[in-house]
């Protein structure tokens, strides 16, 4: 008897090496039995197909990477994902962060936040020598304005003055809702005489703003700003203090104008 083992196998042969040995790697892989294929390469080189089997590792090694080849596109498209909810994550974080230093109305930042922020810049200031000056805006007339209109026609104004503001201002500054119809904007690296220019783009820019609170009815209102430079070991209070007091000094002179307050 001849010894079935000399020859070329024929295609049949061939079909059923290929169509095992997937079937063989489909189930070792759902099984991660992956030591087991060199003990399955030994059995099929001892049978029929000695000159066939040398080609068995190649083969399976295509069918692993045809079978994982979605199972990695799975994988990337989870870390994609993952990847897009840790951007989204971020992002909301942002602006929960934003929502809770920013006022509804007038979209300038909130008084907790002022305080924060001139901190650090008086700190920034004294560290690094340069000036730092302080606005202080009141809307003149508002309570007047408030009781002939109403608070909702009020509310248009202090948010008309919010965007006045910002329009006004460098990206190093930054403006803040200090309570009720009045602003203030911190001014870094500035002195006080170009503190002056700031306040007096911003009365000029509200002024111009043409408001109706009635059909029919145009009205213009205006601000008076009160203006201070930081001098060096002044407390934050006192700061401030004379910026405020600097805009009443504004208000007494006849309201829609920009005072300078000095130390003294």
């Amino acid at each position: 008897m001849k010894d079935q083992r000399i020859g070329s196998p024929s295609l049949r042969d061939m079909l059923i090496v290929i169509i095992s040995a997937f079937a063989c790697t489909v189930i070792m892989s759902s099984l991660h039995a992956y030591e087991r294929l060199y003990l399955f390469t030994r059995i099929y080189k001892l049978q029929l197909f000695q000159e066939f089997a040398v080609f068995l590792p190649a083969f399976l090694a295509m069918g692993f990477s045809l079978l994982y080849y979605h199972q990695i596109q799975k994988l990337e498209s989870e870390v994609t994902r993952r990847r897009q909810v840790e951007k989204a994550l971020r992002e909301s974080e942002q602006r929960y962060k934003e929502l809770s230093i920013t006022d509804d109305l007038t979209r300038l930042y909130n008084l907790r936040h002022f305080y924060n922020q001139l901190k650090k810049e008086i700190d920034r200031s004294i560290r690094y020598n340069n000036p730092l000056s302080l606005l202080l805006i009141d809307i003149d007339n508002f309570k007047q304005y408030n009781d002939t209109y109403g608070h909702m026609v009020g509310d248009k104004v202090l948010s008309c003055l919010g965007k006045v503001v910002r329009e006004c201002l460098r990206k190093t500054d930054s403006a803040y809702r200090y309570g009720g119809e009045e602003f203030i904007v911190i001014l870094p690296e500035t002195k006080g005489e170009d503190a002056i220019n700031v306040a007096e783009r911003i009365r000029k820019g509200f002024e111009a703003e043409i408001l109706s609170p009635r059909p029919n009815k145009a009205v213009h209102n205006t601000v008076s700003i009160g203006a201070s430079q930081y001098e060096t070991k002044e407390e934050l209070e006192a700061f401030i203090k004379r910026a405020d007091k600097a805009m009443y000094m504004a208000k007494e002179q006849g309201k829609n104008r920009v005072y300078l307050m000095e130390l003294t």
